[in-house]
């Protein structure tokens, strides 16, 4: 069953890049349906913890002609597709890790794709592909229980499969001390030059079963391999017809213990090939560890360098939009600096106004306390000419008139005066009112003062 975008996504939850990550993970789905989508904590190497979208599951891969399922997890990192993903084969209890260059001992992949990982010419669907091919050629796990019987101790028998052929385990096998394919005889294996318990060595000589001990009589091992051809009788003595060894059935002859300080030259060779050979593999599998080593680091170091490189751009990032702000703030504060000074100018204004006025205010009322009681209040109020006294006399006039008719209208209302009176009282004031606003008017025209301010 096809996995949707939208399931993808639902665990991708903070990703930046999702819309490619996520079509990204869908075409390596479309490719391996055994991997599985979801989302999980992943600790860092500097301890920090982050929830990550994952693939999970296994792949196939072909080894010796059998194609097994390799168990791997795919760690796609926030960035996706802009930084490399992690990898990890991830046995299960049946099996073991098996270093090699491309795998250290957690499991960790390292390979010059991932390390050299660049966006838009990397994606997850190749990576897979790779890693199939690499774990055919350097198979990274290998199954527990067959380590376990592939190791034949001293004394102990290991029969032949059927067929004759090894043993080949569910899970990809790993070579293990004193495995040998062939049968042998029950006797201790040969000793290995320069071999160490527990460490893989060259796999021992068959014993030939073309050569069958007369009366049951089981060879000791030589003190090196026989190497698989027949060792010709030494000859007899001189002046002894007949002497040596007898053959034994079929031209069988038991082997001749050589005396101290004799060795033949073809095992001596045989032994210096193995010595060799074994060296050989030590230097291999130290150069291979090497390298991976150096891998490890470097992979690590570019990761490392370009976690710090991203953080380093988030936070300048961060430090310009912060900066912009503030000098944002900056000129809205002194804008509003400016404006307060404005503000503060004109207030002091206004109360050295007031506070003009105040005493003028108080002078005034000084003055007036100062005055009789017998103040006269329409002489209390001067204009400059005569004029002007004109006019002012004429406003005060029709204001009273109209405070006049409205309390006429307050009388009629509550019932005091009746109608008729009320419209005699109001024809005659409406007639003082409308003269008293004429002579304003022409009042003003001779005093050249503006008509706008006649009132009503």
């Amino acid at each position: 069953m096809a996995v949707n975008l939208k399931d993808i996504k639902s665990h991708m939850k903070g990703y930046p890049l999702m819309d490619p990550a996520a079509r990204d993970v869908q075409a390596s789905l479309q490719h391996y349906k055994d991997l599985k989508i979801g989302s999980e904590n992943y600790i860092h190497h500097d301890g920090r913890k982050e929830l990550l979208f994952r693939l999970k599951g296994t792949i196939p891969v072909s080894f010796r002609g059998s194609t097994y399922n390799i168990p791997i997890i795919i760690w796609v990192q926030r960035t996706h597709p802009k930084i490399n993903p992690i990898v990890f084969v991830t046995p299960t209890p049946e099996m073991s890790i098996n270093p090699s260059r491309f795998v250290d001992h957690s499991g960790r992949v390292y390979l010059p794709y991932i390390s050299e990982w660049k966006q838009g010419k990397s994606d997850l669907t190749a990576l897979l592909q790779i890693l199939c091919v690499t774990f055919a050629e350097n198979i990274p796990v290998y199954s527990r229980q067959q380590a376990a019987a592939g190791y034949n101790p001293p004394g102990s028998y290991r029969p032949p499969s059927a067929g004759g052929g090894a043993y080949r385990p569910p899970h990809p096998p790993q070579p293990q001390p004193g495995y040998n394919p062939y049968p042998q005889a029950q006797h201790p294996p040969y000793p290995q030059p320069g071999g160490q318990p527990g460490y893989p060595g060259p796999t021992p000589y068959p014993v030939q079963a073309s050569m069958p001990t007369p009366g049951g009589y089981q060879p000791q091992p030589a003190p090196y391999p026989t190497g698989g051809y027949n060792q010709p009788p030494y000859p007899s003595p001189q002046g002894h017809p007949g002497g040596g060894y007898p053959p034994g059935p079929s031209g069988y002859i038991p082997p001749y213990p050589q005396p101290g300080g004799v060795v033949n030259a073809q095992p001596q060779m045989s032994a210096e090939e193995e010595r060799r050979k074994k060296e050989e593999e030590e230097r291999e599998r130290a150069k291979e560890n090497r390298i991976s080593l150096e891998s490890a680091v470097e992979d690590k170091i570019k990761r490392q360098l370009q976690n710090i490189m991203e953080r380093a751009e988030d936070e300048m990032k961060a430090l310009n939009d912060t900066q912009k702000k503030l000098k944002d703030n900056n000129e809205k504060l002194t804008k509003m600096l400016r404006e307060m000074e404005t503000k503060q100018n004109e207030v002091n204004s206004s109360i050295d106004t007031l506070r003009q006025k105040t005493a003028e205010v108080d002078s005034i009322i000084e003055y007036l306390e100062s005055q009789p009681d017998e103040f006269n209040i329409d002489e209390a109020v001067v204009a400059t000419n005569p004029v002007h006294n004109q006019i002012l006399r004429l406003y005060a006039e029709e204001n009273a008139i109209d405070d006049t008719i409205y309390y006429l209208g307050e009388a009629l209302r509550r019932g005091v005066i009746t109608s008729e009176a009320f419209l005699k009282h109001v024809r005659d004031l409406s007639r003082r009112q409308f003269m008293a606003r004429a002579t304003i008017i022409k009042a003003r025209e001779a005093s050249k003062l503006p008509p706008h301010g006649i009132p009503g």
